[in-house]
């Protein structure tokens, strides 16, 4: 579906992402872990459309859209670890913002976005979004990506954010798009999304791709723990 064939990325002469090569698989949940600053958001923000390749190749469906990020942007829904925008607007608004901002809003974006906050339990508030808890702020932002009509979802370091019931919703959301159909790349500093979800992951050193586990290897939740610094 997406690859990487020996992609790097960066700015000033350093490169957050370095040499790397990866696939992602149509309908499967990966995720990308590693210690911080070992390269993750930046492989992602690539991914996604984001931030350009400076070497390599990037392909997605078998065509070379390196020279064209946009082709990866409409393909994909971003969720940044940080939360940005228009912090006056309501949270329903806010969303609207960011969807129309992506070229997501169509005739069907208004029922997706219903559906997306029902899936992640939001009742809607004329509160302003900045006002509400950095947790509610991070689910609004994940129903804006459920609510897009991009097939393949990333999610950088959203987990951070959420409490254990949020984190519960986010799983069982994850696990409901795949079945669904959708592809879902995330990043995560720590093991626990990454141990539910995953059926790859892949481990980054200083931008590279230094090993793939897979869920069916002996002890994949020790060594997925262990590349993000986790084992004692």
């Amino acid at each position: 579906m997406i690859k990487f064939l020996n992609v790097s990325s960066g700015r000033n002469g350093r490169r957050a992402v370095n040499q790397c090569s990866l696939q992602v698989r149509r309908g499967e949940v990966l995720s990308i872990v590693g210690m911080t600053a070992s390269g993750k958001s930046s492989v992602l923000a690539v991914l996604a459309g984001r931030q350009r390749a400076n070497e390599g190749q990037i392909i997605l469906d078998g065509q070379d859209v390196t020279a064209a990020p946009r082709k990866l942007v409409a393909r994909c829904a971003y969720a940044h670890d940080t939360l940005n925008g228009p912090g006056e607007l309501s949270a329903r608004e806010w969303v609207r913002f960011w969807l129309a901002l992506a070229g997501g809003e169509d005739g069907g974006s208004e029922q997706r976005l219903s559906n997306a906050a029902k899936t992640f339990q939001l009742t809607p508030t004329h509160e302003p979004i900045e006002r509400l808890s950095r947790g509610e702020r991070r689910l609004w932002d994940l129903a804006r990506i459920w609510a897009s009509p991009q097939d393949v979802l990333i999610l950088d370091n959203v987990s951070g954010d959420l409490d254990g019931h949020g984190l519960a919703l986010l799983t069982a959301a994850v696990k409901d798009a795949v079945a669904g159909g959708r592809t879902i790349v995330l990043a995560e500093n720590g093991p626990h999304l990454p141990v539910a979800v995953s059926d790859r992951v892949l481990a980054l050193e200083k931008g590279s791709v230094v090993r793939e586990m897979s869920r069916t290897e002996p002890g994949f939740e020790s060594v997925v723990a262990a590349a993000q610094g986790w084992a004692h």
